[in-house]
């Protein structure tokens, strides 16, 4: 899983157990990134089955804002964000649900072992299960090209990362975060009804610290136009009347060892402690989330339901995370039909 930024008592930004941005330059950036992309999916492999709750949970909720959709299509489509080894992920139940299952991220080799196997496992994924890797969902953290290609009954979908925060490919750093806020994504993801953010938005977090330093004052400046880009790209991805499921990590053991022991019911109470000591991921106070998406949802004039899923705690190695989900219902528009083949 890697290590998070957090915000210390003091309320300074801290880092656990992770290179700073000035032990890289800016052109090891965008290698160092997808390494420890790579990394990162290499070393939870093996931890498959290391916590099957938080598995058949993330899977409950993502079949559950499918079953609630506005106008429920009798095909309903779905696009995961940071899809990684797909641990998180009943595969098999998912396409039993969704005539496509969409998997993006930035690392290739996990994603497309995970569907083959998938594929291999159970007849029912066949021809559900697309892939879009390698793509930085948050362009533009990263940097590289790769054509499609498709293999041993996988289909993998063109896809491109497009990114690079040096000095040669953007002019000012203003114009770096102006891309961050933006909801750029490559065309050829399509929109679904169902688009999930999942557990990927404090690596993503991680990745800017190593691009702009968190002992800045420019870093919270990155930082919300990174999570209210990611927000916004979440919602441009969804079709009218769809759902964006955001589902992050908040508060580590590595801070908090309580979580080791903690029941789930004291899990609230418990939370709400680390937010006033601002022992939490920088960028993930759910408060925050909820501001950005209000403001988004206001700004493009589109009425919304917020609802925040009960917080849980994720078992991955020797690590807890506490892991919090909130849902997005967006309204379908009063006069305009989209048909279900529009990939705007």
């Amino acid at each position: 899983m890697g290590c998070r930024l957090f915000w210390d008592q003091s309320g300074h930004s801290g880092v656990v157990s992770i290179s700073s941005a000035d032990d890289h330059t800016p052109d090891d950036h965008q290698n160092y990134i997808l390494k420890l992309s790579a990394e990162r999916n290499l070393k939870n492999r093996q931890l498959e089955s290391a916590d099957e709750w938080h598995r058949r949970h993330v899977t409950e909720l993502i079949l559950s804002a499918r079953n609630e959709l506005s106008q429920c299509p009798s095909e309903p489509t779905l696009l995961i964000l940071g899809a990684g080894n797909c641990h998180d992920l009943d595969l098999k139940l998912l396409c039993a649900n969704f005539s496509e299952v969409r998997l993006l991220d930035l690392d290739a080799a996990a994603v497309s072992l995970a569907v083959s196997n998938a594929v291999a496992d159970s007849t029912e994924c066949r021809g559900r299960l697309f892939v879009h890797a390698p793509v930085d969902v948050a362009w533009p953290l990263t940097r590289t090209v790769k054509d499609a290609h498709s293999e041993s009954g996988v289909q993998v979908a063109q896809s491109a990362i497009l990114s690079g925060a040096t000095n040669e490919s953007l002019s000012s750093q203003s114009d770096f975060f102006g891309e961050l806020a933006g909801t750029e994504l490559p065309r050829l993801v399509p929109r679904t009804d169902v688009v999930v953010s999942l557990c990927i938005m404090s690596q993503l977090i991680e990745s800017l610290s190593l691009i702009v330093s968190p002992n800045t004052p420019d870093f919270p400046v990155g930082l919300h136009a990174l999570r209210s880009g990611h927000l916004s790209r979440m919602l441009d991805r969804c079709l009218p009347g769809g759902t964006a499921l955001l589902i992050t990590d908040v508060v580590s053991s590595d801070t908090a060892s309580e979580l080791h022991t903690l029941s789930r019911s004291d899990l609230k109470p418990f939370l709400r402690r680390c937010f006033e000591q601002r022992n939490y991921f920088s960028g993930c106070h759910p408060d925050l989330v909820r501001k950005d998406l209000q403001n988004l949802t206001s700004d493009r004039g589109i009425p919304s339901q917020f609802r925040f899923h009960d917080p849980w705690i994720w078992s991955l190695g020797a690590r807890r995370y506490a892991v919090y989900a909130v849902e997005t219902r967006l309204a379908l528009p009063a006069t305009d039909s989209v048909e279900k083949g529009d990939h705007a």
